[in-house]
């Protein structure tokens, strides 16, 4: 999927570059502070890669539903905890046909 790029758009690699860029940058700036991000699921996906350490080619394994919630824990600068991926309880049930157009 990295190859491709939208006319005007970015590659998966400058989405992730990008996504990771502005999120150390919040936790640095933010250390301690509970911290809410709303994105989309690409970028949400890439930083799932990034916090789990795993390569981009990985960005197909997870789904994203509207409206999901995931928590991470930053422990610190290279350590964080996944407490919670797409949750979409709060929705009412609505979780099977939001994460199924999901990328």
């Amino acid at each position: 999927p990295d190859p491709l790029v939208v006319p005007g758009g970015e590659s998966l690699s400058d989405v992730f570059r990008r996504s990771v860029g502005v999120i150390e940058e919040i936790i640095e700036n933010n250390g301690g502070e509970t911290i809410q991000i709303c994105s989309h699921d690409a970028v949400n996906k890439v930083l799932l890669c990034h916090f789990l350490g795993l390569e981009l080619s990985s960005f197909w394994k997870f789904k994203q539903g509207n409206g999901c919630i995931n928590i991470i824990d930053v422990l610190d600068r290279n350590n964080f905890m996944i407490m919670l991926v797409n949750d979409t309880c709060h929705l009412g049930g609505i979780v099977d046909s939001t994460a199924e157009g999901a990328l």
